[in-house]
């Protein structure tokens, strides 16, 4: 019995102590300030310096808890350490709830946490000197009002600064770079009266972002620049903010404003924000204006909502615009002699040089939109408006487009050249004189032909269908098609239809141009290109790379560039569902047939997919050929070789169509120094003679030929784009 007794008191002894150990643990957490040093989870009721640094990583709990108003925390140069919970529970570094008039200041890092500084509920607070890295967000301002926040840096956290449902607060002087997954400072849903100055965000995904039900902000004297998405972003439904002073520069899109209705537009945007260093002209409800370049300098952006009346001319926009040049619901107004280049989208959002909605009876003149990501010209529910003498030159999707519901606009002496397609008109359009040059797709041309690598005297076969300029058969348009260097050519006609063929009876690079004329003298040029005789092998290698193409190819977070130089440092390139690289540099010998890629790439994918190539690129997952990916959630690095390509290019510049894509879940790209990814291009060339380079994307090389019993018989007949 007296061993028994003896077990149970022991056991009984052991429940105590733990009960007692555990005890001491939640005791820890207690209140401190004023002579009392403060712990981790502690509540401060007193202001306090800290004398040392805290980690708090070991437990979930906040750094430290206000508990009282009136009070200052000064962290004395020290530093906060936490770990974020993720849960509905957060873990906050500063806990700032129903307490007013409270200062956190002079923290060296505050850190690890869901949010580093955390305020609810509460006035009147001033929040200074603190850096605020590595947290879910690194200050976070909720239902609070009057306080200001000043002189803080908020770097490498999924997001700078949130201000939501608060009101009459003070952003100032702030540091806000390299914010993952967020913007560096962000006015959320409720987010009123604030006061936005003088800060510093650079390279986050959104430099300033100002949500939906956001109002009567004021955003001034910001410095923002190399955001990934937007430098700032505007989305509104309601409400006017007032910009100024804001620098923006080589963020993908410097400015972006997305309203709902009108009303969602109506903002105070004046001249002194400046993109890529040029002013904005963000125009509402204004009519009878004059806006000349030649007088005010170059305008970097130029949107007009709701106006009338207004002449801009006279100037060259800047690049990294979302469009740069908008009419939104604006009559009765002209744009002309302005070069609009470089605009870009994303989320299938603007891409434009020029973009006409809900407007009518505007002229556009002596406009010149060259690579933009979208198209040159895009008009949308627009009624009655003219286009004379525009020139849309290599943009990613299309020259011009005529949207549905666009009635009785008129083109005329418009050029289209050198994109993946010339005039996309859904409403019939009055059309005359516009001319479409070496475009990938063309309105009014269809054809086919036989193998473009040929042999001496073997006979080359093509047929053509021909069309007007709305797409309608034309048996009556006028033709002409000329073989460089110069051989007979037959060619039958039946309706619409041409059957031609030549016979090549030297060795090298031939050209077939065609020209087609409807009764309106809009006119159609294109050329193709055969390699005639013996040819060689040649390869070249790309890097995968992490930056922005810069040839017209389809441009974004999901779309990169291969370069013939390696990287430097470590780039990563991601999206949903799939992502884009495009060859940006053209290849020594470039007037070629492709037979086969050989690709070596670090993938990640979150569910299977596929790795593919595609000949001409457009802004899609789509593919020519492909090879099954499968799930990696960590890098892998794979070789896919596409083989039997046989892709002939019509033109040196076709190179800049061609690209590899990974398509699946969540799918990225990585390239490094120590392993760069990279593909093999390998490719025929006739070298008789041999065009081993075209620097200038302007020379078109019609024909670089010898005959067979002689090399130094040789002939190079040039053009020059866009016309020949």
């Amino acid at each position: 019995m007296l061993k028994i007794k003896l077990q149970h008191t022991r056991f009984a002894l052991i429940i105590a102590f733990l009960v007692i150990g555990f005890g001491l643990t939640e005791a820890l957490a207690a209140d401190c300030g004023g002579a009392t040093a403060c712990n981790c989870g502690d509540t401060v009721i007193a202001s306090t310096t800290l004398s040392t640094n805290l980690d708090c990583s070991g437990a979930q709990t906040h750094g430290l808890t206000v508990g009282a108003d009136n009070i200052t925390i000064n962290g004395g140069g020290h530093t906060l350490k936490g770990i974020q919970n993720l849960g509905k529970d957060k873990n906050n570094g500063i806990n700032i709830v129903g307490y007013n008039n409270i200062t956190v200041t002079n923290f060296s890092n505050i850190n690890n946490f869901d949010n580093g500084i955390f305020i609810e509920n509460s006035n009147s607070n001033t929040i200074s000197y603190n850096n605020t890295n590595l947290n879910t967000y690194g200050i976070y301002l909720y239902l609070a009002s009057s306080t200001l926040v000043t002189e803080n840096v908020a770097n490498n956290n999924n997001g700078g600064i949130l201000i939501k449902s608060s009101t009459n607060n003070t952003i100032s002087q702030n540091t806000t770079n390299q914010n993952i997954d967020g913007a560096g400072i962000e006015l959320g849903n409720e987010a009123d009266n604030n006061t936005v100055i003088g800060n510093i965000s650079n390279e986050n995904i959104h430099g300033i972002d100002l949500a939906p039900g956001s109002i009567s902000n004021t955003v001034t004297d910001n410095s923002i620049e190399a955001n990934k998405q937007y430098g700032i972003f505007i989305k509104s439904n309601q409400g006017v903010n007032n910009l100024s002073g804001n620098q923006m520069s080589n963020n993908f899109n410097n400015l972006f404003v997305e309203g709902v209705g009108y009303e969602g537009y109506h903002h105070n945007i004046d001249n002194t924000n400046l993109v890529q260093g040029k002013p904005v002209y963000y125009l509402y409800g204004e009519s009878d204006q004059i806006y000349d370049g030649d007088i005010i300098g170059d305008i970097g952006m130029f949107w007009c909502i709701s106006c009338s009346e207004i002449t801009f001319k006279n100037s060259t926009m800047a690049s990294n615009n979302a469009n740069s040049i908008f009419l939104l619901n604006t009559s009765y107004s002209i744009i002309e002699n302005v070069t609009s280049n470089n605009s870009s989208f994303l989320y299938d959002t603007g891409g434009s040089g020029l973009y006409l909605r809900d407007s009518d009876n505007n002229q556009i003149k002596n406009v010149t939109a060259s690579y933009n990501n979208r198209g040159g010209i895009d008009i949308e529910n627009s009624d009655n408006n003219t286009l004379i003498n525009n020139k849309a030159y290599n943009n990613g999707r299309y020259g011009i487009t005529i949207g549905p519901n666009s009635l009785n606009n008129t083109l005329t002496n418009n050029q289209i050249f050198g994109g993946m397609s010339d005039l996309n008109d859904a409403s019939n359009s009055s059309k005359n004189g516009n001319s479409s040059l070496h475009n990938v797709n063309n309105t009014m041309l269809s054809y086919s032909t036989s193998e473009k690598t040929a042999n001496i005297n073997e006979e080359i076969n093509l047929e053509l269908n021909l069309f007007d300029a709305d797409g309608n058969n034309c048996p009556d348009c006028s033709y002409l098609l000329s073989v460089y260097p110069n051989e007979e050519i037959t060619i039958e006609k039946t309706g619409n239809h041409l059957a031609a063929s030549f016979t090549p009876t030297r060795r090298g690079v031939y050209s077939v141009a065609i020209f087609i004329s409807d009764e309106n003298n809009n006119t159609t040029k294109r050329n193709l290109t055969y390699l005639i005789g013996e040819t060689e092998n040649y390869q070249t290698k790309y890097y995968f790379r992490g930056v922005m193409p810069t040839k017209g190819q389809p441009i974004g977070l999901d779309a990169r560039t291969f370069l013939k130089s390696a990287p430097t440092e470590d780039e990563e390139w991601s999206c949903t569902f799939w992502i884009i690289n495009s060859i940006d540099e053209i290849p020594d010998y470039p007037l070629s047939n492709l037979s086969s890629i050989n690709s070596y790439s670090s993938y990640r994918l979150e569910e299977a997919g596929i790795i593919g190539a595609q000949k001409l690129t457009d802004y899609t997952g789509n593919t020519n050929i492909s090879s099954y990916a499968p799930i990696s959630t960590e890098y892998s690095w794979v070789n896919n070789n596409f083989n039997n390509l046989n892709w002939d290019l019509d033109y040196a510049r076709d190179w800049y169509r061609m690209s590899l894509k990974l398509n699946g879940f969540a799918p990225k790209w990585q390239t490094t120094p120590g392993q760069p990814a990279y593909a093999e291009f390998n490719y025929q060339y006739t070298n008789a003679p041999a065009i081993k380079t075209i620097t200038n994307d302007n020379i078109n090389v019609l024909a670089a030929t010898a005959s067979l019993e002689d090399s130094n018989d040789a002939k190079i007949i040039f053009g020059r784009y866009p016309f020949s």
